[in-house]
């Protein structure tokens, strides 16, 4: 496996995480992305595959992250994320079929709560009717997929990041009756 392409990595100033969209020529398990992505260390940050929180994320992900263009479909496929319904004990996921969890990052162990499903998904119809792992589609929509070496897909999308590194800003306006005033307009920066 090729490991993750850092030379796409790209900053989202909303929450303060990087992330790289990363491919790979022969079939792998998922959990192969999710160990490439581990052994990538930024700003002393081990990397996850995508945690999607946010339908602002879900956009800057997948409009930002192939070297600060939109993803492709790689070999008719798209990228997995980081969320699994998996009860694949063997391959070491615990999870309940049909509750997708995070594996990874500060997120990880909880169950997605923002969701970009395409029409009709999930619906676990692949080879053998158990498809258990996220994957992201050109133009943002997400598909549940088998997560082994059959599965076509041949891209990734890692994450590196900490729960606190984003900064939300709120700037009052200036027409809001308090001109001249010492504190106001004012910034306000907080560290959640």
């Amino acid at each position: 496996m090729a490991g993750v392409n850092q030379k796409n990595l790209i900053a989202y100033y909303a929450n303060g995480h990087y992330y790289a969209f990363s491919t790979f020529d022969q079939g792998e398990k998922y959990e192969a992305t999710m160990d490439a992505s581990a052994k990538v260390i930024i700003h002393g940050s081990a990397g996850y595959l995508a945690n999607v929180t946010s339908s602002g994320e879900n956009e800057f992900i997948w409009s930002n992250t192939n070297n600060g263009g939109e993803i492709v479909h790689v070999n008719n496929r798209g990228a997995w994320i980081g969320a699994t319904d998996s009860d694949k004990h063997d391959r070491g996921f615990h999870d309940t079929e049909g509750k997708f969890v995070w594996q990874g990052g500060p997120e990880k162990d909880t169950e997605i709560s923002n969701t970009n499903w395409g029409n009709n998904e999930p619906n676990n119809n692949g080879k053998g009717n158990n498809e258990d792992f996220l994957e992201l589609l050109p133009g943002g929509k997400w598909n549940d997929i088998k997560g082994g070496t059959d599965s076509g897909v041949r891209a990734y999308i890692t994450e590196w990041g900490v729960t606190g590194a984003e900064i939300k800003a709120t700037i009052n306006s200036a027409n809001n009756g308090t001109e001249g005033s010492t504190t106001y307009p004012r910034i306000h920066i907080k560290f959640d």
